[in-house]
């Protein structure tokens, strides 16, 4: 992750309290809001770091900054969803903070598809890859889309 040069790094690992400690070295802190489950068992096995639990209702987390409209950008998550009505993973907006207003959104229907939304304006080429990590009884996938 640190070798991409991340605008903002969120392990998502902090014990508690309402900052999202980011691990890009550019201070880009966030917050947490809602009910967040603090202290739950990471995904990489090698890591001794923890994870964090949303509700999929009102707890969510966001960045302070503001990122206006980068045509080059890269978002990445490693997330375990137990929801059957699906809903937001991750998202832009044009605000810091909480928005009604979002661009660039991961999300999951109620059948576990996820989808990708991005409200594209002349952009001439435009690449996805998509892939599952650890998932028993799968092969990783990579998905190219130009």
């Amino acid at each position: 992750m640190l070798q991409d040069s991340p605008a903002f790094y969120y392990r998502f690992n902090e014990a508690s309290g309402t900052v999202v400690h980011d691990s890009s070295g550019n201070f880009a802190s966030g917050n947490y809001y809602g009910s967040i489950d603090f202290g739950l068992a990471g995904i990489l096995v090698d890591d001794p770091g923890t994870a964090v639990g949303l509700d999929g209702s009102t707890s969510y987390a966001t960045t302070n900054n503001t990122y206006p409209n980068p045509q080059t950008f890269s978002e990445e998550i490693w997330f375990k969803s137990t929801s059957t009505i699906g809903g937001v993973i991750i998202s832009g907006t044009s605000a810091a903070g909480s928005s009604i207003t979002s661009d660039r959104t991961l999300f999951m229907n109620s059948s576990g598809a996820l989808y990708f939304t991005w409200r594209i304006q002349r952009i001439p080429y435009i690449a996805i890859f998509l892939s599952t990590v650890g998932v028993a009884g799968m092969t990783d996938v990579l998905t190219v889309l130009l």
